[in-house]
């Protein structure tokens, strides 16, 4: 009896985390990066946002992450998302001191075996809002 309830518990989780093929090839993974449109410099803790088309939130995600050349530790402004196919998302990416920035994912055609989309970067300009009284 022990027994059995112990394999259950243990079978447990990967029946409800599993997914089938079918389920695994309706989403794809979506991979960007944000930028300073002035010095084209990463710019770490942007919040990207999935947002439908009728301006709900589906996902939200800070970007981040780094890489180390030669032991010198550099930030990147990486995102990493994962949609469903067939259907047109717009992504919001906001950050202290920078305008917010829209920009339309169309996932409405992709292959059948692409499984990441590298979206092109995305360039963020500084903000101007009460810099224009330093003149």
């Amino acid at each position: 009896m022990k027994k059995t309830i112990l394999t259950i518990l243990t079978l447990l989780p990967l029946l409800l985390f599993a997914q089938t093929k079918e389920e695994k090839m309706k989403m794809i993974g979506i991979e960007g990066y944000v930028e300073d449109y002035v010095t084209h410099k990463p710019i770490p803790g942007v919040i990207a946002e999935v947002l439908s088309s009728d301006s709900t939130v589906l996902q939200k995600v800070k970007t981040g992450g780094g890489i180390s050349i030669n032991g010198v530790m550099t930030k990147l402004s990486r995102y990493r998302l994962a949609l469903e196919r067939g259907k047109v998302y717009i992504l919001r990416f906001t950050f202290k001191d920078y305008e917010t920035e829209y920009t339309q994912l169309d996932l409405r055609e992709t292959y059948k075996r692409e499984t990441v989309r590298n979206v092109p970067t995305v360039y963020m300009m500084r903000s101007m809002k009460g810099k224009l009284d330093e003149f």
